[in-house]
């Protein structure tokens, strides 16, 4: 392994402040690449194997700096667990008779971090209620850093200032970055590159926006209509019969967030007032261009969240991502005076 830098104590912290970032928090500064590190993904591979044998319908994910190959780490082994909420409460315990659970009262109701050691190597282990509020940001942010290069390249640069430092600083900016990560509004540090990479907010009052917003809702809807219709046609039980569940899963998750961005715009849509047209329906708005590339734009954002990390529907996903930023500013320009 390749020693970069050190300095300060070995000791792991998992997921401090009920899991700010998805990752362990070490006040060790020993970097090395990911890619170096040959006992990862056995051990990875041997702790899914422990877990799904107590939780077998959870999601296990390798998380953190050593599940990219390009990041910088400190050795530790980070999992993401990721149950239904209704299921958040036994696969807590479950847990618990697993890994020694990390300071149990910091926990909230979808939020459990645990640590141990096998064979010298530290592992935090981090359960989340699915679509809440802290599995949100970590499938957000580390969505967004398996498919962005120059994150990785942020985030590896932000690692290597504070070699040698005081651990809290470290932990502080490491907190800021992850924030800019799921929240591009922040308006501190490289916020303002990161807010480019992210697709602006519909506003709630722009009727071409509220159409656009609503087309799509209707879109995925019809998507997912289509492959439930078509799972129907399979033999139950098949290869095929199962990859269209988890398709139609997919999608739902995705029709739930866009709802809740519907809810969100229909709440805080104006009634009436100076500057609107009396008894206007969506049905009668035709969206800008503009309108249509922002809504493709987050919903392919979306669709990166909802994707397991390193799938064929993640990468598909961030290159349309990738496509469709750079589409929506090339439109923006034109349309400057």
């Amino acid at each position: 392994m390749q020693r970069l830098l050190s300095a300060g104590s070995a000791e792991v912290v998992p997921l401090a402040a009920c899991l700010r970032d998805g990752t362990i928090h070490s006040d060790m500064r020993t970097f090395r690449r990911s890619a170096d590190l040959a006992a990862i993904e056995p051990a990875f591979a041997a702790e899914r194997l422990r877990i799904h044998a107590s939780l077998p319908e959870a999601v296990v994910l390798h998380t953190g700096a050593s599940s990219l190959a390009d990041l910088l780490t400190e050795g530790d082994l980070d999992i993401h667990v990721r149950v239904p909420e209704h299921e958040f409460g036994s696969a807590a315990d479950a847990l618990a008779r697993l890994y020694p659970p990390y300071r149990p009262g910091m926990g909230t109701s979808g939020c459990r971090a645990y640590r141990t050691q096998r064979s010298g190597l530290p592992i935090g282990v981090a359960l989340t209620a699915i679509e809440g509020e802290h599995d949100r940001r970590f499938t957000r942010s580390w969505a967004r850093l398996a498919a962005e290069p120059r994150l990785r390249e942020a985030y590896n640069a932000l690692k290597l200032r504070h070699a040698g430092g005081r651990a809290d600083d470290y932990e502080a900016e490491k907190s800021a970055f992850f924030d800019r990560l799921v929240d591009p509004l922040h308006e501190t540090g490289d916020a303002p590159t990161m807010r480019a990479m992210e697709p602006a907010e519909f506003r709630a009052d722009d009727n071409e926006q509220l159409a656009a917003a609503g087309d799509k809702m209707l879109d995925i809807i019809d998507r997912l209509d289509k492959v439930e219709r078509a799972k129907h046609s399979l033999v139950i039980g098949s290869e095929e019969f199962v990859e269209k569940a988890e398709e139609a899963a997919r999608l739902a998750r995705i029709a739930f967030r866009w709802s809740q961005l519907q809810l969100q715009l229909a709440r805080d849509a104006p009634r009436g007032g100076a500057g609107r047209t009396p008894d206007l329906r969506l049905v009668d708005v035709q969206p800008r261009p503009l309108d249509r590339i922002l809504a493709d734009w987050r919903e392919a954002q979306f669709r990166l969240e909802a994707a397991a990390p390193a799938s064929e529907e993640a990468q598909a996903a961030a290159d349309d991502v990738e496509r469709l930023r750079e589409e929506f500013h090339a439109a923006q320009e034109l349309r400057a005076p």
